[in-house]
C-alpha cells in the first residue's frame, strides 16, 4: 500500500498485488464528508488524473450516496456497513 501524487494530486491510498504475474491496482481517497462540490471536487480530481482502468474510490461517511462519477465509486461507511458496492 502506497501513497501517489501527481502535479500536486495525490491518492491517500494505492494497493497493489501481482495476480497471474500482472500487476493490479486499487486507488482510494478518503474523506469525512463531501459536503459541497468545491469539498468533492478535489477528492475526485486526484482519481480522475488517472488514465488507467484499475478501479478508483472515494471513501466517505456521507448520509447520502453520490454515485458513480467517471467510473469512479463513491462509498459510504454507514452504521458499521459498506454502502455503494456489491461486495
Amino acid at each position: 500500500m502506497t501513497v501517489g501524487s501527481s502535479n500536486a494530486l495525490e491518492v491517500d491510498f494505492i494497493a497493489e498485488k501481482v495476480v497471474r504475474h500482472q500487476m493490479e491496482k486499487l486507488y482510494t481517497q478518503v474523506s469525512y464528508l463531501l459536503a459541497s462540490a468545491e469539498t468533492a471536487q478535489p477528492e475526485f480530481a486526484s482519481l480522475e488524473a488517472i488514465s488507467d482502468s484499475f478501479p478508483k474510490y472515494v471513501l466517505t461517511l456521507d448520509p447520502l450516496l453520490r454515485g458513480n462519477d467517471k467510473g469512479i465509486r463513491h462509498l459510504i461507511f454507514f452504521g458499521g456497513e459498506l454502502l455503494g458496492v456489491d461486495i
